[in-house]
C-alpha cells in the first residue's frame, strides 16, 4: 500500500477535523456532557466517535487545507455553529434554573446552597432538584437523540465553508426570551401560594405583635412550599413536556424541516 500523498493527507483532515471541531463545539456547551462533572477524556471520546460515526453521512467537505488561513476560518465558524446548537439546549435547562431560584427565594431556601460542580458555583437546592428531574425528564423523553439528530442535519443546512444567516441567531435569542416566560410560569403556582402565606403572616403579626415571625414566618412558609412542591411533581410532565417541546421547535428552526 503506497503511502499518502500532501493532498490525501488535507483531505482526509478537513474531512474529519471540520465535523469533530464542530461536535467538540456542541458538547462544549451542552448540558449533559459540557458539564464540569464529565471527564474531559470522555467528551474527547464521544466526540471522536460521533465523528467516526455521522463522517460517513454528510456532504463533501471543501477542499481547503486546515493548516491555511481559510482553513482556520473553517474551524472557527464550525466551533461556533456548534456551540451555538449546545447553547439553544442549555437555555432550556436555564427554564427550570430561573424556576428554582424563584421557588427557592420563596420557600426561604436562597441560603441553602451547596457547590455545583457544573457551574462552579453555589445552587440553590431546589434549582438542583428541578434541573437534575429535569435531565432525567429529557433522557427519557430521547432528547439526546434528538440533539444528534439535529446536529446531523446540520452539516446538511450548513455545510462547512457556508455561514449562517441572521436566522440562527435570532433563534438564540428568541429561545432565551421563552426561557424566562417558562421558568416563570413553572414557578407561578407555588410562588402565588407562598405570596398569601406571606400575606397572611404579615396579617398574624400585626394582629399579635407578640408572635415571632422569623421563628414561625420560615416553618409556616417551609412546610407550605414543600408540600406545594410535592403537589406540583405529581403534574410537573406537562411543564417539561412544553419545555422540550419548545426545544424541539428552536432546534427544528436553527437546523430546517429536516428534524420531522
Amino acid at each position: 500500500m503506497g503511502a499518502l500523498s500532501a493532498a490525501q493527507i488535507d483531505l482526509l483532515v478537513t474531512l474529519y477535523g471540520l465535523p469533530l471541531v464542530r461536535i467538540l463545539g456542541l458538547l462544549a456547551a451542552d448540558p449533559l456532557l459540557g458539564s464540569a462533572r464529565v471527564p474531559i477524556r470522555i467528551r474527547i471520546a464521544a466526540a471522536l466517535l460521533l465523528t467516526v460515526v455521522l463522517v460517513p453521512t454528510l456532504p463533501p467537505p471543501p477542499a481547503v487545507a486546515l493548516s491555511g488561513p481559510a482553513g482556520w476560518g473553517l474551524v472557527i465558524q464550525q466551533f461556533l455553529i456548534g456551540v451555538t446548537i449546545g447553547f439553544v439546549v442549555r437555555l432550556v435547562f436555564t427554564a427550570l434554573e430561573v424556576a428554582g431560584e424563584l421557588i427557592g427565594l420563596q420557600m426561604g431556601l436562597g441560603f441553602a446552597t451547596f457547590i455545583d460542580p457544573a457551574h462552579n458555583n453555589p445552587v440553590p437546592v431546589v434549582t438542583a432538584f428541578l434541573t437534575t428531574l429535569g435531565f432525567l425528564f429529557f433522557l427519557a423523553l430521547d432528547g439526546h437523540h434528538l440533539v444528534i439528530t439535529a446536529l446531523a442535519q446540520s452539516f446538511h443546512v450548513l455545510p462547512p465553508g457556508r455561514w449562517p444567516d441572521g436566522q440562527l441567531f435570532m433563534g438564540v435569542v428568541q429561545t432565551a426570551a421563552d426561557v424566562f416566560s417558562s421558568g416563570l410560569r413553572i414557578a407561578l403556582p407555588l410562588v402565588i401560594v407562598l405570596l398569601f402565606t406571606n400575606l397572611a403572616l404579615g396579617v398574624m403579626t400585626r394582629a399579635s405583635p407578640q408572635i415571632n415571625l422569623f421563628a414561625v414566618g420560615f416553618a409556616l412558609t417551609l412546610v407550605v412550599g414543600g408540600v406545594m412542591l410535592a403537589v406540583q411533581m405529581t403534574a410537573i410532565d406537562g411543564p417539561l413536556m412544553r419545555l422540550f417541546e419548545l426545544l424541539h421547535t428552536r432546534l427544528d428552526q436553527l437546523v430546517g424541516e429536516g428534524m420531522r
